[in-house]
């Protein structure tokens, strides 16, 4: 019933890349953009934006604007 899209990639470009993971929602769940990011021994994780329960995510990437 939900997907997951992910990319790894330097988006802060401090020369570390994060996993950036979309999880679309679930009934019991919203979706969300998710930053994972290694700090040495474990993943610091943070949440960046809701995802509306109507939308359906296929694909992450990076680009500049």
């Amino acid at each position: 019933e939900y997907e997951h899209a992910a990319n790894i990639v330097d988006l802060d470009h401090d020369g570390k890349n994060e996993l950036i993971v979309v999880s679309d929602s679930r009934p019991d769940l919203p979706g969300m953009l998710r930053r994972y990011r290694y700090n040495g021994t474990d993943f610091d994780v943070e949440e960046i934006a809701e995802v509306p329960r109507d939308h359906m995510t296929f694909n992450v990437m990076s680009g500049k604007l």
